[in-house]
């Protein structure tokens, strides 16, 4: 069943453009959790996905990322 995320707009400090060997070290299907949206309570499905370039000088990120599955996507 594919994963389908969007970012969650956090801020990062960038690499110089242009092309990196990039890696994906890490995904955690966090599972469905509870948060307050515009004041409402709501449920959000959520995966953590953690990112390396292995080239650079140790460069990793790891992100939470709302997600939806098969027919759920945008």
């Amino acid at each position: 069943m594919p994963i389908y995320a969007t970012n969650s707009g956090t801020r990062r400090e960038l690499i110089p453009a242009g092309n990196y060997i990039g890696r994906c070290y890490q995904m955690i299907h966090i599972g469905t959790v509870q948060e307050t949206y515009l004041g409402e309570p709501k449920q959000f499905n959520k995966v953590r996905i953690g990112w390396e370039l292995p080239t650079e000088r140790k460069v990793t990120d790891s992100l939470y990322y709302p997600c939806a599955e098969g027919d759920e996507s945008p």
